[in-house]
């Protein structure tokens, strides 16, 4: 199966609210999930949405049950993460090529840059810069709704 996931913030009162959302090859959205960043910067709060989506991906969405006791991992299923901060896609391409000793992490985001290392070296995951109005708007609809739990 071949998934497409969106993560977007808002802000509102110095707080960042976080969505993120999963679509299947048929634009059907087959998860959501909404909370508030733990960090001021809006970088930050996207770096960290999507360690949690793609950790949700990897533990759930990419596991089958074929008994009680036995789960796979199931390789055919790939993800696409879109957000607006294109740094993400541009780190992944280089991780993606044999140029990934050369990246350095500096600063308060470094663990959560080495964090998505592990998501930016696997064959099924890849990283695009979110265009499509229509899935920005609703993720960043979704996020707004933090703000009023």
């Amino acid at each position: 199966m071949v998934y497409r996931l969106y993560v977007e913030t808002v802000t509102q009162d110095d707080k960042i609210a976080y969505a993120y959302t999963f679509y299947n090859h048929q634009d059907f959205m087959v998860y959501k999930h909404v909370g508030i960043s733990t960090y001021a910067q809006n970088k930050n709060a996207i770096l960290e949405a999507s360690v949690i989506a793609l950790t949700y991906f990897e533990r759930s969405i990419r596991r089958r049950y074929y008994d009680e006791h036995f789960s796979t991992r199931i390789d055919e299923d790939y993800v696409t993460l879109y957000t607006e901060f294109p740094k993400i896609s541009e780190v992944a391409s280089i991780y993606k090529t044999d140029e990934a000793a050369s990246i350095g992490y500096i600063g308060d985001d470094k663990e959560l840059w080495e964090a998505l290392v592990p998501f930016f070296t696997q064959k099924t995951m890849m990283f695009e810069t979110a265009t499509e109005e229509k899935f920005i708007n609703v993720a960043k609809e979704l996020a707004q709704t933090a703000f009023t739990k």
